[in-house]
């Protein structure tokens, strides 16, 4: 097992083994997705809607944004932006993940890295959608596993760690990777970022 200290380390795999197809579910500005294309040579299909304000627009006390949203494409402008120098490489889809997944083949990806909903529904079903679009031997992997977080609850009110007056949402994403491996005596490993931390496994 090659050692990913931190998601960025990802590319080192996908050079490595020679990964030529990806996917991001939940792609918000194109931050990590320039990251991915400007340290792999292969090719990256980012999937979001595009909707989103920032954290800072959220309510606390309901996880819903303060504002009403009548423009659907408020990310799309920074994300095009931000991936411009890596165009070439990138197709992009705004479409929510759960339909997007009906337009893929199974044994098609050598890497999914699932990024979007981060309730306990949202993260579950996209594992259980996604997992069979993953090539033999791809890696498996998403964001925001969290090291401060109430297993009895399928999701968790999150603040940033940082700055406990900034609420960022609910997250189950904890509980959704574990009950999945966990039904399929899966072994999975997490990056050792202080905080936001990507869990990952390869499949057999």
């Amino acid at each position: 097992m090659l050692n990913i200290n931190t998601r960025e380390d990802f590319t080192i795999i996908f050079n490595t083994l020679n990964y030529n197809l990806g996917t991001e579910l939940g792609t918000y500005q194109g931050t990590f997705a320039k990251h991915i294309l400007n340290n792999w040579n292969g090719n990256l299909i980012c999937i979001d809607l595009f909707d989103r304000e920032d954290n800072n627009d959220l309510l606390n006390s309901t996880g819903f944004y303060k504002h009403n949203l009548p423009n659907k494409n408020l990310i799309l402008p920074t994300f095009n932006h931000n991936t411009k120098s890596v165009k070439n490489n990138c197709l992009t889809i705004q479409s929510d993940t759960t339909n997007a997944a009906k337009f893929f083949p199974d044994n098609y990806f050598d890497f999914i890295y699932i990024d979007a909903d981060h309730s306990y529904n949202a993260v579950l079903n996209d594992i259980i959608n996604w997992y069979p679009k993953l090539k033999p031997k791809g890696l498996f992997a998403g964001h925001d596993f969290l090291n401060e977080f109430d297993y009895s609850q399928k999701n968790n009110e999150i603040y940033q760690p940082y700055n406990k007056s900034e609420y960022v949402g609910t997250f189950g994403v904890n509980t959704a990777v574990t009950d999945f491996t966990n039904q399929y005596n899966i072994k999975f490993y997490t990056t050792n970022e202080p905080y936001w931390k990507s869990w990952y496994w390869f499949k057999p």
